[in-house]
């Protein structure tokens, strides 16, 4: 089966009553548009500058694109995409049984639940290929980094780009050896800047 990139919504939380939708957890898809912009940055980067400098694209890119961007980075996306999908099929199918063997609730919610998570599963789907698809350009960000000579990347005090550069922190402390990073909020005459920085 083939999936595309787009946008599916903050997470769906389930129960016999309804869904409600947690917005403090975000769909990973709104940061991919952020990520392919760094990767295509790190490729276009004079090695010997040490700083990763680049433009910030006003019109953001659409899903099509943006998978067809990932291709190019790594071509086996699709299968991890694919992976993703039939781990949150998974995930649900053993969430379903346990609804089903819940003896605290009745036939009514049981019935609701799981109609609700039939509602929800294509979009629970699509905010798992997202979330793969997001940490696969994150750890080709943090090796790279690792690997090339960049001290330091200035990034604008954007949500997206803040996000971004937390994940990617966790990223390099994972790296073997593991790379130390700092992050600091300094003004700009553009406004405030996110340096993030890859210690010695």
């Amino acid at each position: 089966m083939s999936y595309r990139l787009e946008y599916a919504g903050p997470k769906p939380v389930c129960s016999g009553h309804g869904v409600v939708f947690d917005y403090a957890k975000d769909d990973r898809y709104i940061y991919l548009d952020t990520l392919i912009q760094l990767v295509e940055a790190l490729d276009r980067r004079v090695p010997q500058e040490g700083i990763l400098r680049f433009g910030i694209k006003k019109e953001p890119l659409d899903g099509a694109t943006i998978l067809e961007k990932v291709r190019k980075i790594d071509p086996g996306v699709e299968s991890r995409m694919e992976n993703a999908a039939e781990a949150v099929r998974n995930r649900m199918s053993v969430l379903k049984e346990r609804t089903e063997n819940n003896g605290l609730l009745d036939a009514a919610e049981k019935e609701a639940w799981l109609k609700n998570m039939r509602l929800m599963q294509n979009y629970v789907i699509q905010r798992g290929v997202n979330k793969a698809v997001y940490y696969l350009l994150i750890d080709r960000l943090a090796k790279e980094l690792k690997e090339g000579s960049v001290r330091y990347i200035v990034l604008p005090m954007h949500r997206n780009f803040h996000h971004v550069a937390k994940s990617l922190g966790n990223a390099l402390a994972k790296q073997k050896p593991p790379v130390s990073t700092y992050a600091e909020i300094f003004e700009t005459k553009e406004g405030l800047a996110l340096k993030f920085s890859l210690l010695p």
